[in-house]
């Protein structure tokens, strides 16, 4: 029995999705056949960048919806693509690339550029952010004024607690006597 048909994987490098299923025999564009891709989601892992899926979930409307959906898919199979090509939006169906389009990230970040994927406009918006940080004036410190060395919103926050034990309370209430 299997657990699914094929995996979806991070590509850190473009910020988007690639997408590689069980028949494809090839290494993936970042490297990676489908057999080791798949040792990350099977046996019900929850690795981070790594999810099994069936295809028939690519032809949902909530395919990825919380994740930016087919606007951050940026690599499939041919074979893949063909089936369900009539599911993935116009605007963006040409501009997802297959093995025949990318062999590796280089040429990945080429073909996307080149085809205007969405997710090269969140590469765009991030690159004039750090620009508009620097330009900013920090405000200066008169000497012999302190400087918060920490914030409160940087403390690291603790979940959870203790489990109060009955010996714990009971000791509580009764006075010691010495």
């Amino acid at each position: 029995m299997r657990c699914f048909e094929a995996v979806t994987f991070y590509i850190p490098e473009v910020d988007g999705f690639g997408v590689v299923n069980r028949s494809f025999k090839g290494a993936t564009v970042n490297g990676l056949p489908f057999s080791t891709i798949a040792d990350s989601a099977a046996g019900g892992r929850q690795i981070d960048g790594f999810h099994g899926m069936s295809i028939e979930y690519m032809r949902s409307k909530k395919f990825f919806a919380a994740d930016g959906g087919w606007n951050r898919v940026v690599w499939l199979p041919k074979e893949v693509k063909e089936r369900v090509k009539e599911f993935i939006p116009k605007d963006v169906v040409d501009k997802i690339a297959t093995e025949e389009n990318a062999t590796n990230i280089d040429a990945l970040k080429a073909f996307l550029k080149e085809k205007s994927h969405p997710v090269v406009a969140k590469w765009e918006a991030e690159e004039t952010a750090p620009a508009a940080e620097a330009t900013s004036e920090e405000t200066p410190v008169a000497e012999g004024q302190m400087m918060p060395v920490m914030t409160a919103s940087s403390l690291p926050i603790m979940a959870g607690g203790f489990k109060d034990h009955p010996q714990r309370r009971q000791n509580l209430r009764q006075p010691k006597l010495s």
